[in-house]
């Protein structure tokens, strides 16, 4: 259930053309209903986590996270296909059934250069805030030097510009070795936590568009830093 888009650069005539075949899979987290089965964390592992968790809600918008991470993933992809990246997503719907597994798979099979899985956070305190970028750690199972090396450097670079965007707090980069789209990824992967769903003023920043577009924005430019890349050009 992968949907491969490329963008087609006669179309924008106005923009310097640029050589570019990095190819981006981005997974919105979660989706509307979850999926309480058990599967492995990672190849060969006995233990087991759920296919797919129901995800946060907003304390006040009461928002759905499968929803905004949809939006987002969205607005990514339209601006990393102006860019002339190819992009790859795991779901264009909320309407699916997608293990973490298996969005691990389409980013495998379609040979992405980085995966990026887009989530929000909560928590029981209201009054926690900020963006996070987690990546695997060095000890993750089926991690390699390569693997860990890019996913680390790709979630500071990440953070680092989305935090000048929205001027939100940070929660820093953190390894986690018990996340079964890590384990089971074979391409560099980071998940940015957006902000607290669970945190009143977060939850109606991350419901605006205009917010939602500067963190896409943000990790647009963390992506491009990563391949040293400049931003998209136009044509005087």
């Amino acid at each position: 259930m992968s949907i491969y888009i490329r963008y087609p650069k006669e179309y924008f005539t106005n923009v310097i053309s640029r050589s570019m075949n990095h190819v981006i899979c981005i997974d919105p987290g979660h989706q509307k209903k979850p999926n309480l089965a058990l599967e492995s964390i990672a190849p060969g592992s006995n233990i087991t986590k759920v296919k797919v968790s129901a995800g946060a809600q907003g304390t006040i918008t009461k928002q759905q996270e499968y929803e905004l991470n949809l939006k987002v993933s969205n607005k990514l992809k339209d601006i990393l296909i102006l860019k002339g990246y190819e992009v790859v997503m795991t779901r264009q719907s909320n309407d699916v059934n997608l293990s973490n597994i298996e969005r691990a798979k389409i980013a495998n099979d379609a040979h992405a250069d980085i995966c990026i899985r887009i989530h929000a956070d909560s928590s029981n305190s209201k009054s926690q805030n900020g963006t996070s970028l987690l990546y695997p750690a060095k000890e993750s199972p089926n991690n390699s030097k390569d693997k860990f090396e890019k996913s680390k450097k790709l979630a500071e670079l990440i953070l680092k510009d989305v935090l000048l965007n929205t001027n939100t707090n940070s929660k820093g980069t953190i390894p986690r070795d018990d996340l079964t789209g890590f384990n089971w990824s074979n391409v560099p992967v980071v998940l940015i936590e957006m902000g607290f769903l669970s945190n009143p003023q977060e939850d109606i920043n991350l419901s605006k568009s205009e917010y939602q577009s500067k963190i896409a924005q943000g990790i647009s430019n963390g992506i491009d830093e990563f391949f040293k890349n400049s931003l998209i050009q136009y044509a005087d």
